[in-house]
């Protein structure tokens, strides 16, 4: 996603984002561009799982146990 220009991108994704321009999505794709958020493999292995249920749960918004299965699943190919 790095590699990709980000208005190919936008005009990809845009159907998600009713309500938003296409310049308003391709400057957010900009900058998490910038930040490299999306450099690495595109699954969700196990530890990034643990460590997101941590985040919501420190915020409340998780109790209990999560299955990460139930959360990612992994992609074709």
């Amino acid at each position: 996603m790095n590699q990709t220009p980000a208005l190919h991108v936008a005009n990809s994704e845009i159907s998600y984002f009713p309500g938003i321009s296409v310049e308003a999505l391709t400057e957010a794709i900009v900058a998490y561009q910038a930040l490299g958020c999306w450099s690495g493999q595109v699954e969700i292995v196990a530890d990034e799982i643990a460590a997101s249920v941590e985040v919501f749960r420190f915020g409340g918004a998780v109790t209990g146990d999560i299955d990460p299965l139930f959360v990612a699943v992994r992609p074709p190919g």
